[in-house]
């Protein structure tokens, strides 16, 4: 068996296997048997038709699969052997080979293949802010009064309606009487300003629909408590019902913290004073900062990383197999239009291969489930459980069990592997730079902006081996 490899175009190049009669006649021949005893023909009994018929009516089907498979088997050993960095799959382009299973013939498969060029890891010549919280203490009052509310709770008010109160009413309209609560969110602005300053014990005659917001608050379902059309209809519900207040509730926010509360917030029954809430608050502010700013940087190490390295890629070869594999969805005119946007995930693809081979970095499955467990975990404190830790294990999983899954927690966790070592690798070209805590806000926002303008961009496209 012959190969051979000749350039089309640079990062382009076509191979041919010449595969000969005798590479291929000894399988032919036993995977000719093997059809001849498995297979139902009409007229003969099972495993019983002649070689022969068998051959002349099925030979050259089972040709073509031996042929191919051997094509296929030594075209990847070669690729192997030539350490080629291979960029999507190799197109077959051989049309017909002209088979003839009763002839001593010679088959000549080619492909085209395209690959990556050599490349170095560029960031630029400028530098790379990587922020900083310009800390203030007025943050930790600022958290300390947050907490504060965590702990606010509903307690009877003797005070005139305030706003963000709740409000008990006794409702009477004919022979139907309800007693019911609805909050200040649930008003109108009509509502709102009719109930605002009025005390307990008042009566007053109104719509419920100049009351609540219907949309927030069904009427009938909540406020009525689900009264059904033939006791109460439609045009019943928005006549007006007399209104009266039983009740007043107010958010009361205590004004100190007990122990008790603290270590809520701390999690640790050692840190129970107000200093240690400062202490606890002030490492959990710079935590939260730490993490966001090298979020920031590790995005802008990637921009930088495409917009500076250039990666040669056989353009052409890349675009006709991105419209062979996606024909839906890509033709040669928008391939053309959307090639720069789908280039850069390509080249990030490369990038990240080149470098996790190149430093031998890697992602265990062990890894891949600790990152799955913390995704549960923080759902599980989302809404408020405690994280059972075998739960949340055989979760992952199960979670893990998909192939697809699987694959997407690898990608990210390399990306994120890569970015790290070769931020590690570049912290020379870092500028520090100080931001308040609203400009970390408006930063967030802005880069958001950026992030929603990329949603519509062409998706990655897996062209990397």
């Amino acid at each position: 068996m012959q190969i051979n490899q000749i350039q089309l175009k640079p990062l382009n190049d076509k191979i041919t296997i010449l595969i000969e009669e005798k590479d291929y006649r000894e399988d032919f021949e036993k995977a000719l048997k093997d059809y001849s005893k498995k297979t139902v023909i009409n007229g003969f009994r099972k495993g019983m038709a002649p070689k022969s018929f068998v051959m002349s009516k099925y030979g050259n089907s089972i040709l073509a699969e031996q042929i191919n498979e051997l094509a296929q088997k030594e075209l990847y050993q070669y690729i192997k052997e030539k350490n080629i960095n291979l960029l999507g799959r190799p197109i077959l382009k051989t049309e017909e080979m002209n088979l003839d299973a009763k002839a001593n013939k010679t088959y000549e498969v080619s492909f085209e293949i395209g690959f990556s060029g050599d490349f170095e890891i560029n960031l630029g010549n400028e530098p790379i802010t990587e922020y900083i919280l310009d800390f203030k203490d007025e943050m930790i009052e600022k958290e300390i009064e947050n907490v504060k509310k965590h702990f606010a709770k509903l307690e009877d008010s003797n005070n005139p309606i305030a706003e963000n109160d709740t409000i008990y009413v006794h409702l009477t309209q004919g022979t139907y009487e309800n007693d019911t609560f609805f909050g200040w969110p649930e008003m109108t602005e009509q509502g709102q300003k009719l109930l605002l300053g009025k005390s307990k014990e008042e009566a007053f005659t109104a719509s419920l629909f100049d009351l609540i917001d219907n949309e927030k608050f069904d009427i009938r379902k909540y406020l009525l408590q689900s009264v059904s059309a033939e006791e109460m209809s439609d045009e019943a519900i928005k006549s007006p019902f007399e209104v009266k207040i039983t009740n007043i509730k107010s958010m009361v926010t205590p004004t100190e913290l007990s122990e008790e509360q603290i270590t809520q917030i701390t999690r640790n029954p050692e840190l129970k004073t107000l200093e240690d809430l400062k202490t606890f608050l002030k490492e959990e502010i710079l935590g939260q900062y730490k993490n966001i700013s090298h979020s920031f940087l590790l995005n802008d190490v990637y921009q930088s990383i495409i917009e500076h390295t250039d990666v040669p890629m056989p353009k052409e070869f890349l675009m006709d197999f991105i419209i062979q594999t996606n024909p839906e969805k890509y033709n040669t005119e928008t391939i053309e239009k959307e090639f720069d946007e789908i280039s850069k995930s390509i080249k990030w693809d490369i990038i990240t291969n080149h470098t996790a081979q190149k430093n031998e970095i890697k992602v265990e499955y062990q890894e891949l489930l600790e990152d799955a467990m913390n995704r549960y975990r923080s759902m599980f404190m989302q809404y408020g459980l405690p994280p059972q830790e075998e739960q949340i294990k055989t979760m992952a999983a199960q979670y893990l069990k998909d192939e697809k899954n699987a694959r997407q927690s690898y990608e990210s966790l390399l990306d994120t592997k890569i970015l790290e070592f070769i931020t590690q690798e570049n912290q020379s070209k870092f500028v520090a730079k100080p931001l308040t805590e609203d400009e970390f806000t408006e930063e967030s926002k802005r880069r958001q902006a950026l992030r929603d303008q990329l949603k519509d961009k062409p998706q990655n496209q897996e062209v990397t081996q």
